[in-house]
């Protein structure tokens, strides 16, 4: 039958009756015959708004299964949106979030919106590109997590939800994991979800669940622990394509933590694909052995949105991209590190012999921590110290060990452990320390006390009456804490230390005395140059002295084994066989002083006159 233009024609489509408005521009249009002359998929998809745009009249839904199928997401024009929300009924209406009254009570009909769930076939338009069709909202519920699935693939929880006793006579619905994104969920977490109105089976099984942020969200709570495949684009057009980025992931209740990253990625490219999700900033860390980045979003609704879809696509260049969100074997309890160290701890000595205190910068998102310890100086295994409490609670920051040799030089770090049971990269070491109350260098001297080494032993040390106690790998040996003698120098460090900062800054070579008779009872100490150092710093005390005077050389570059002097005069004439010790320490360009040379021996100088 012949219909004119802009005639108002009424169809019956599966029960429902459809009115549309006839344009002749639809009749006429080649691309809109051509359209619908291309097969409608026959598989039903269910999946979930990503977008839509009521102004501009189209959207987006995203569907795992058909992001795998097609390769993106599908679109949806404004025609089938509109039939979507005018087929509800008033009780479909009344629980979705949009719904709103009229003056009089009335349920006015919602448009789409994001996180609405639909089911919907596909048809792919002239272009090539995946278009929703036969396009139908479906109900969600709320529930409470009664029983929340472990983190393997295949477990199994439930949830409690008043609304699904109301619709269809049973409370209890499964919770499988698969259909829950990422996100982990605990015991008392509120989820949103849809079910299969025509299955029989019973109980009914939660579909595409989503977790509903709580205002405060538990700032230590693992809101994700997964692995994400991102896609890389070339460096420059034509290059090859970079293999994808599989990253260790843990969702928090502001920002994503990423572990697992090459040297050569930045900031920009994490941002080009974050920023489609919310994000608004990216910061990287490199420790020794990884490189982590830490993504910031404005609140957790961003973050459940990313971590509840197993799939996300986002547009680079000219192409379209599938970025995967797995649950990965090295990122859930697995004993690979894949979140960042905390800072170097401080170790101090205790207020007794054989007593250290060691400090450390707590982080909400630990569980517990583990402390380590170690002889300084020799490479030696680390030994976790044993808590008599247990261990080492997120609420610790501190410690106090005890039992230590007190002629030993130790070296602590801290690692931590988060609630879905990963691990952290080990921290920095902390700088050396004595377990002896007067092993702190006198202020502005920097001159330590001698360390004796001391035989690695397997006898137990008895524990201390504190709450942590070391466990002892190393006997003990008599404290020496005399001053140095002229015939026993301090010990030197092995080649090739570095500093906190990672600058090599190894001892300068022994250095040589010399009188200078001249009058003015001076003497010149000369030293060979010490690789990368910016300064020197030559330490001069009388045999039994506790500190030493300090004389400060700054030098430009030089190339290793050039001699260096320094004059030091105005000192006062001493008896025969008075002496003299001299020490170098290297400066390295972050300020760090190295351990001091062996030290020169020099007799019947003059006596440094007080501030020489």
């Amino acid at each position: 039958a012949q219909v004119a233009s802009g005639s108002v024609c009424t169809r019956h489509v599966e029960g429902h009756t459809v009115r549309f408005r006839f344009s002749s521009a639809m009749a006429l249009n080649p691309l809109h015959q051509q359209q619908h002359q291309l097969p409608l998929d026959p598989e039903e998809y269910l999946g979930m708004v990503k977008s839509y745009n009521e102004r501009r009249g189209f959207g987006f839904v995203a569907c795992e299964r058909t992001a795998a199928k097609f390769g993106r997401d599908v679109y949806i024009a404004k025609s089938e949106a509109r039939l979507a929300t005018e087929e509800g009924s008033g009780r479909l209406i009344s629980t979705l979030p949009s719904a709103s009254r009229s003056g009089d009570g009335r349920l006015l009909p919602p448009t789409l919106v994001e996180e609405d769930l639909v089911r919907f076939r596909v048809r792919m338009n002239a272009d090539g590109m995946p278009q929703a069709e036969k396009l139908r909202r479906v109900r969600k519920f709320a529930g409470l997590v009664a029983v929340a699935p472990e983190a393997e693939a295949g477990a199994i929880g439930r949830v409690n939800s008043e609304e699904l006793g109301l619709a269809f006579g049973q409370r209890e619905v499964l919770l499988r994991r698969a259909h829950c994104g990422q996100v982990r969920l605990s015991v008392g977490d509120w989820v949103s979800f849809c079910v299969d109105a025509h299955c029989s089976i019973v109980p009914m099984e939660a579909l595409l669940v989503l977790l509903v942020p709580r205002r405060t969200q538990v700032l230590e709570q693992v809101l994700g622990c997964f692995a994400l495949s991102l896609p890389r684009s070339p460096v420059c057009e034509g290059w090859p394509v970079q293999p994808d980025l599989n990253l260790d992931c843990h969702a928090l209740a502001d920002r994503i933590i990423l572990s697992g990253l090459p040297g050569d990625v930045d900031e920009g490219e994490l941002m080009r694909f974050f920023t489609k999700h919310g994000a608004t900033g990216v910061a990287l860390a490199r420790s020794r052995t990884a490189v982590f980045a830490s993504v910031a979003f404005p609140s957790s609704g961003e973050i459940v949105k990313f971590v509840g879809r197993g799939v996300h696509t986002f547009s680079d260049d000219k192409d379209t991209r599938l970025a995967r969100l797995l649950l990965s074997n090295r990122a859930c309890g697995s004993s690979k590190t894949s979140l960042p160290g905390l800072p170097a701890p401080v170790l101090s000595p205790g207020e007794h012999a054989g007593v250290l205190m060691l400090r450390w910068s707590p982080i909400v998102l630990a569980r517990g921590y583990t402390v380590e310890l170690r002889p300084a100086g020799v490479q030696a295994e680390w030994s976790v110290v044993d808590a008599l409490s247990g261990g080492f609670s997120k609420h610790s920051s501190s410690c106090r060990v005890s039992g230590l040799p007190s002629n030993v030089a130790f070296e602590a770090r801290i690692t931590y452990s988060a609630t879905c049971g990963c691990s952290s990269d080990a921290s920095d070491a902390s700088t050396w320390c004595v377990a002896h109350p007067s092993s702190t260098p006198a202020p502005g001297t920097g001159y330590w006390p001698q360390v004796l080494p001391v035989t690695p032993s397997h006898q137990h040390l008895a524990p201390a009456p504190v709450s942590q106690a070391w466990p002892g790998m190393w006997q003990h040996s008599p404290a020496t804490m005399a001053p140095v003698a002229p015939v026993a120098p301090p010990v030197h460090t092995l080649p090739g230390w570095s500093c906190v900062h990672g600058f090599g800054n190894p001892p300068p070579s022994t250095p040589e005395l010399r009188a200078v008779h001249d009058g003015e009872h001076a003497l010149i100490v000369s030293w060979a140059a010490a690789p990368q150092a910016t300064a020197y710093v030559v330490e001069l005390r009388e045999p039994g002295a506790l500190r030493a005077e300090r004389f400060v050389r700054s030098v430009q570059p030089q190339v290793a084994g050039t001699i260096i002097e320094l004059r030091v005069g105005g000192l006062k004439a001493a008896g025969p066989g008075c002496c003299y010790i001299a020490q170098i320490r290297s400066v390295s360009a972050c300020g760090c002083e190295s351990e001091p040379s062996l030290a020169a021996l020099l007799t019947a100088p003059p006596s440094p006159a007080a501030g020489a």
